[in-house]
């Protein structure tokens, strides 16, 4: 694929998050995709289990259950380096607590016949884990 057609893909995505449509973002996942998450933090260790096409698909439809508005998604900038598509990029939503999260993420998209294979997602997770009502944070019933 050329690397417009990467960069294709990866607009996609993030079009289908936009819209909250999880057949589609189904659709450009591979059968093989593996979505990580990088941490080392023994507190954070919970968010490196194995995360399927499957698993992922319904983690994502279950934080849209808990949005008052749609993910809002901005691209910062793009690298492009053979099938790998690094992005930089700035995701905002309310969550139906009405705590406001405003994030900024380094995503790393592995693309291969046309197909998402794997996730590679950096950002602050303790700010995440810390306003993501879905995350078993002990404190979360304060911040309401």
């Amino acid at each position: 694929m050329s690397a417009e057609e990467q960069k294709q893909v990866v607009l996609d995505f993030i079009q289908v998050m936009k819209d909250e449509d999880y057949d589609g973002l189904a659709d450009l996942l591979g059968e093989d995709f593996q979505w990580v998450i990088p941490v080392r933090s023994p507190t954070l260790k919970m968010l490196t289990e194995p995360r399927n096409k499957e698993y992922s698909v319904g983690r994502m439809k279950a934080n849209r259950d808990l949005m008052i508005k749609p993910l809002t998604f901005d691209v910062i900038g793009w690298t492009i380096d053979g099938e790998r598509v690094a992005v930089e990029c700035e995701g905002k939503v309310v969550w139906a607590n009405g705590m406001e999260y405003n994030n900024l993420y380094h995503l790393l998209f592995v693309i291969r016949d046309g197909k998402i294979r794997k996730l590679v997602e950096y950002t602050d997770f303790l700010y995440a884990w810390e306003t993501n009502p879905l995350l078993p944070n002990p404190d979360s019933d304060t911040k309401d």
